[in-house]
């Protein structure tokens, strides 16, 4: 019997008309057709069809699975702007499972329409996949006149999170754009990269910007801060210090960040500049233990044999502190072994006091003495 035929035939018996009418409608609803994803979107369907199916997912109407995913890659060759429009937005909705679609979306970024374009740097986004090809495809669009390209091209990068960090750079001047979405999508994709480079570039007004040196410097960021040498605002990263009487290039050279003293010695940061105390740069990497930042000073001219007011010198902190590497450079450079403190203690005399076997018979084959020999000379 056809499931058109199928006949209620007893209305007299309420339990036997009920389990007839069941069945009857199971039946009719076996018969409907499955809807065929595949089917619908393949190449050669109409664009009707292939729009209703990128509307199905979109509805999350259908199960995805790999060749669904690989029907709307080739959709996005379509000759209808629409298609390529919606096989994008499908592929955005499906998420991280469609990283395949990623080198397709990509070459769509130079789509003539721009509802495909902006489709398409959204679906990049929601992927999130291969961030060493996305982030740099991306930021390329920046470039881009159109304003609406470049608030969607800012939040996708902002969903890469750290993994977008070389965009911080080229992110960072949208912070002051006068157009309010695409200052908001920067205020918003900038803490997602990196939230201490957020506060600290809130505000990149000429007159805060050696205010945000200082900070980028102390906290470690680089990006930060060759954005500011490199942004042409003739910033001088030496005056003024900070509150602690401090310039970014102590902060790099005290906290172990070599990276950050070597842009800035490059963009003319004084390395012989001191503190009220007279701690210079060297003196501080110094007692901080970084080989290269100490050789990085040496090579820019720092001056091996500054006094603080304590006529501490960059050795006496390296040997205060037993690093023995950095002693061995400051030796090799020429460092003067016998500067008394002003409690008249020597670099000899520190080590002794510390027990630092290895950097006594260093000091000595230099020729350091104590203060009691010193004196003895004289």
């Amino acid at each position: 019997m056809g499931c058109r035929e199928l006949q209620v035939k007893s209305y007299n018996q309420p339990v036997t008309s009920s389990l007839n009418i069941f069945i009857c409608l199971f039946l009719l609803c076996s018969c409907e057709r499955t809807i065929d994803i595949h089917q619908l979107l393949k190449t050669n369907s109409t664009i009707k069809k292939q729009i209703q199916g990128t509307n199905l997912i979109l509805n999350k109407k259908v199960v995805v699975d790999a060749k669904t995913i690989n029907l709307l890659i080739q959709l996005l060759n379509s000759n209808d702007f629409s298609v390529r429009m919606n096989a994008a937005q499908a592929l955005r909705h499906i998420g991280t499972k469609a990283s395949l679609a990623v080198p397709s979306l990509i070459s769509k970024l130079s789509d003539k329409n721009k509802y495909v374009r902006l489709a398409s740097i959204s679906a990049l986004g929601e992927i999130r996949f291969s961030p060493d090809t996305v982030v740099p495809a991306l930021i390329a669009q920046l470039k881009n006149e159109s304003k609406e390209d470049i608030w969607i091209v800012i939040e996708s990068l902002g969903n890469f999170g750290a993994d977008a960090k070389i965009a911080l750079p080229h992110l960072i001047p949208y912070l002051k754009s006068t157009n309010k979405n695409i200052q908001r999508s920067a205020k918003i994709a900038i803490p997602k990269i990196t939230s201490k480079s957020a506060s600290i570039m809130l505000d990149i007004e000429r007159k805060k910007q050696y205010l945000n040196l200082l900070t980028a410097s102390k906290e470690g960021e680089f990006e930060v801060v060759e954005f500011l040498l490199n942004k042409n605002v003739h910033i001088n990263p030496n005056i003024p210090k900070d509150n602690n009487d401090l310039t970014p290039l102590m902060y790099a050279a005290s906290r172990d960040f070599p990276k950050i003293v070597e842009i800035l010695l490059k963009n003319k940061a004084n390395p012989n500049l001191c503190t009220k105390n007279g701690l210079t740069a060297l003196m501080m990497g110094s007692g901080d233990g970084n080989i290269t930042i100490v050789r990085l000073l040496l090579n820019h001219k720092a001056n091996i044999n500054a006094k603080s007011q304590n006529n501490d010198t960059a050795l006496i902190n390296a040997c205060y502190s037993g690093n023995i590497e950095v002693v061995k450079v400051l030796l090799k450079n020429g460092a003067d072994v016998n500067i008394q403190r002003n409690n008249s203690q020597t670099a000899l005399d520190l080590t002794i006091k510390k027990g630092y076997t290895e950097i006594i018979k260093l000091l000595k084959k230099a020729g350091a003495k104590t203060a009691k020999e010193l004196k003895n000379l004289n």
